[in-house]
């Protein structure tokens, strides 16, 4: 059974294939549906070079502490803390640098709040400030005129840049996510893989400002469309970019 309906800029899609589901597609989506199904579809391999550890950080409260282990653009394994307190947090970014040979400069947590502490553990960590300018375009940045400096790239902030840099790279196919981890269980009810589907359609694009800076929809938008959660496995997902965005030490022989 297919059906499907337009309301308004949104088209609404119901399908029987593993049991009754909706989806809701919208012009506002960051993530292009089809191309979001493909991180667990798609066949073919994706650039594995590089092993980084990203961590959206919560403690004792109803959001999740998430570690996520990337070997290069494929999400390798996965950490759910329902609830976890600060030794917690810390224990479990050592367990998996451990197990997968992490360098601690390629690691990178929510420093807002109370992720903020994690540096003072694991030094030469990224910390990633949601509400940070962003970075330059990593490759061919534009220059101010005068202090020919490197400027930010058009974006109201870090997580937003991060955000539509994700898209555009899970767009082109260079992102996917492991059999084994998107059919691990993220709760009693939903596997990593329906939760990523599930999380997907709270993340859109905001107005832009007034400087026509991309951005998006506020954090307690999301929530209500989750219905009262955060998006902590897209948050995570999405702070990978900014290994992307940082520029690689050149190896020197000697």
């Amino acid at each position: 059974e297919i059906a499907s309906c337009l309301v308004g800029s949104e088209m609404c899609i119901r399908d029987r294939l593993d049991g009754n589901w909706k989806v809701v597609l919208s012009d506002l989506d960051i993530y292009d549906y089809p191309a979001f199904c493909g991180l667990f579809n798609n066949s073919y391999s994706v650039d594995t070079s590089g092993t980084y550890l990203v961590g959206d950080i919560a403690m004792l409260g109803s959001d999740k502490l998430i570690w996520g282990v990337f070997r290069g653009f494929e999400l390798a394994d996965i950490s759910v803390v329902a609830k976890s307190d600060g030794k917690r947090v810390v224990e479990e970014a050592l367990r998996l640098m451990d197990i997968h040979r992490i360098q601690n400069h390629h690691v990178t947590f929510d420093a807002d709040g109370v992720g903020s502490f994690i540096d003072g553990y694991i030094k030469g960590a990224i910390p990633f400030h949601n509400g940070g300018i962003p970075l330059p375009h990593p490759e061919f940045p534009q220059k101010d005129p005068k202090t020919k400096k490197p400027l930010p790239e058009n974006y109201e902030n870090l997580k937003a840049q991060c955000y539509y840099r994700s898209a555009a790279n899970v767009l082109a196919g260079n992102y996917r996510v492991s059999e084994e981890v998107a059919n691990r269980m993220y709760n009693d009810k939903m596997t990593v893989r329906q939760r990523f589907m599930f999380e997907r359609k709270a993340i859109k694009r905001g107005k832009p400002d007034s400087d026509g800076k991309l951005c998006l929809i506020p954090k307690a938008e999301m929530k209500v469309a989750l219905g009262g959660e955060s998006p902590d496995l897209m948050d995570m997902f999405a702070m990978r970019e900014i290994f992307n965005l940082k520029p690689r030490k050149k190896l020197i022989l000697v």
